[in-house]
């Protein structure tokens, strides 16, 4: 039987439908309140957001938790503090040529128990049997009208990149392992800026090939991140994006990646969505192999 591939890729290029939107928010608004009457964390300055795939609106449809960030502002209510890191040149300034000052020292008790005050008000407002603990996160499973949620406990982190340049994102510190930093609000709209910039075909095209994705983990093949799927479609040039077609975009896309993979000039140069890290370094979590192997499966099986 030929599968219909100009029909799927139709399908799986649709954003997430009017009752996602509703039940994502409606998770967001539980897990917002639970947090806020927890007195531990009354006491601090926060907030909660959607981040991840829904939030940047390139999620498969029923295929994606709800990433929850819980963003620790600073200690008291209008407080703010963060963590800082200095690049390029910044790397030579003082924190006072940066204007900055030191937190006070209940910024990094607040920090140290921020996770554990999360896990406790989750357990106290949802139960201990719907609530988990995970080295970067904190599970809430879901309910009839709730998406599952991943809960993330984080900091502000700012990167000076110059005096004048700045960039803010969030720290993760896992219960295991080196702190993550990530850049949702850059992820979110420099996605916005190419999908603008490709007609809405950048989008349906990430759509479109995680649910590939999913669809050959599901028949045996290694699993492929979902965030390097969508980073390695980022990287492709808007011209490609040049049919009316779904099917045919992916296509592209693939063909235009398979090439350049290969190929060791450029590659280097490579970023993620949030144009603030390299996609190919040691410290990732994955290799340029593991992107080509993705890409040439999903050739293979398109073209087959």
């Amino acid at each position: 039987m030929t599968t219909n591939w100009q029909s799927l890729f139709d399908s799986w290029a649709k954003p997430p439908s009017d009752t996602e939107i509703d039940e994502r928010d409606h998770t967001e608004k539980q897990v917002k309140n639970a947090l806020q009457a927890w007195p531990a964390l009354a006491r601090r300055n926060f907030r909660v957001f959607v981040k991840g795939s829904y939030w940047r609106a390139t999620n498969v449809r029923r295929g994606a938790d709800v990433d929850l960030a819980v963003e620790l502002l600073g200690v008291a209510p209008m407080d703010q503090a963060f963590v800082v890191t200095k690049e390029f040149k910044a790397k030579g300034l003082t924190d006072a040529e940066l204007n900055l000052t030191d937190a006070p020292p209940e910024y990094s008790r607040a920090r140290a128990t921020c996770k554990d005050d999360c896990l406790d008000a989750l357990v106290d407002a949802f139960g201990p049997t719907m609530v988990e603990r995970h080295n970067k996160c904190i599970t809430v499973s879901e309910k009839s009208t709730t998406l599952p949620a991943d809960v993330v406990p984080c900091t502000t982190h700012r990167r000076y990149d110059s005096r004048s340049v700045s960039s803010d994102g969030i720290q993760i510190t896992p219960d295991h392992g080196p702190s993550i930093i990530n850049w949702p609000q850059q992820d979110r709209d420099n996605g916005i800026a190419k999908n603008a910039r490709t007609s809405r075909r950048y989008k349906r095209v990430v759509r479109g090939l995680k649910a590939l994705e999913d669809l050959m983990a599901e028949s045996g093949s290694p699993e492929t991140p979902s965030w390097l799927v969508e980073c390695l479609v980022y990287n492709v040039p808007d011209e490609v994006f040049d049919s009316s077609s779904n099917h045919i975009n992916a296509l592209t896309t693939l063909l235009w990646l398979h090439e350049n993979l290969a190929s060791t000039s450029g590659r280097g140069d490579w970023l993620e969505v949030n144009e603030l890290k390299y996609l190919f370094t040691v410290s990732q979590p994955w290799s340029t192999q593991e992107a080509s192997d993705f890409v040439a499966r999903a050739m293979r099986l398109l073209t087959s």
